[in-house]
């Protein structure tokens, strides 16, 4: 007897109902050992362009694959928030604990810098990716945040579209009004101790730079990256 298990899985694959979707090894793993699926077991698959589709676990012991059945959520039933978190690079177990709350949050894109004071020089972004997908899995949204990482904020600005809005948290800032982050296209953390003062000066001067003041207390950057997210989604009604 077949049963429906709550499992999401997400997919490179396109998804259609003459396709069988081959499994990667973590999903075999997981399906197998963790959930202690059987063939015929129905899970939910998606790739953030088909929809969610109810499919059919096979051949689990041998060469195991998935068989979409039919779309039960379209992609257009899911909205889509165009706003980016860009971070500091921090110690690899914050920087994931970043990159899994903005992947719950809502974010659509997800940038980390090499900040003067980053603790840290580098980010696996393959890792890193794993952790937006898992995430993704697991709170319901239908795609993945994109990923990148430059290695200073003069590299990122070079490439930063035109007429995108951004909005960096200051701990001197004279602005608290959440109505700021109303349509604004880019949320900046910066690193534990602050951003260096030729950073300061650089997003200061940025055409499409506001600052803000997220209280009187300093925040670890992970608390700053949920606050910022939570109250873009406040203001722009996503909640």
């Amino acid at each position: 007897m077949a049963f429906s298990k709550k499992i999401r899985l997400f997919t490179e694959q396109h998804i259609n109902p003459n396709t069988n979707v081959n499994l990667v090894k973590r999903d075999i793993n997981y399906l197998k050992n963790v959930m202690r699926c059987r063939d015929g077991d129905i899970i939910r698959l998606f790739n953030g362009k088909d929809g969610e589709w109810d499919s059919e676990v096979r051949e689990l012991a041998k060469n195991p694959y998935v068989k979409p059945l039919r779309v039960c959520i379209s992609q257009k039933d899911q909205r889509i928030n165009d706003v980016w978190l860009i971070f500091s690079l921090i110690k690899s177990s914050r920087s994931k604990f970043i990159i899994e709350k903005a992947t719950e949050l809502g974010i659509s894109k997800i940038i980390a810098v090499m900040s003067l004071r980053s603790n840290v020089k580098s980010i696996n972004l393959d890792k890193a990716r794993l952790t937006a997908i898992e995430s993704a899995e697991q709170c319901g949204r239908m795609n993945v945040p994109q990923l990148d990482c430059y290695s200073s904020f003069e590299d990122l600005f070079k490439k930063w579209p035109h007429g995108r809005t951004f909005i960096w948290a200051d701990k001197n800032s004279g602005l608290s009004d959440g109505g700021v982050f109303l349509n604004t296209g880019g949320l900046f953390v910066g690193p534990e101790g602050g951003y260096a003062p030729e950073e300061i000066e650089l997003l200061s001067k940025h055409s499409n730079s506001k600052s803000i003041s997220l209280g009187n207390l300093t925040l670890r950057s992970e608390t700053a990256a949920i606050v910022m997210l939570s109250r873009w989604n406040s203001e722009n009604n996503v909640w």
